[in-house]
């Protein structure tokens, strides 16, 4: 059945497709610049730090630096 018989017996548009989980953006060249200054001003102030911290219990959550000391987490 073409679009144009199916607008005529239902008087509806046809439904568009819409991609459901939209895919994380990659990593920009500004990001990688300011996670490695993050990181290495963590190190040159030897603050205690996790790279790349992800919960134990789900996998949909993940961060780039998790502080241990202040309980925080960072994501760029």
């Amino acid at each position: 059945m073409d679009i144009d018989q199916y607008k005529a017996l239902t008087k509806k548009k046809p439904l568009k497709k819409v991609p459901r989980a939209k895919p994380l953006p990659k990593a920009t060249e500004k990001y990688l610049e300011v996670e490695e200054t993050l990181f290495q001003e963590l190190e040159e102030h030897r603050i205690g730090y996790r790279r790349k911290f992800q919960f134990e219990s789900t996998k949909n959550w993940r961060f780039d630096f998790y502080i241990v000391k202040l309980n925080l987490l960072i994501e760029i």
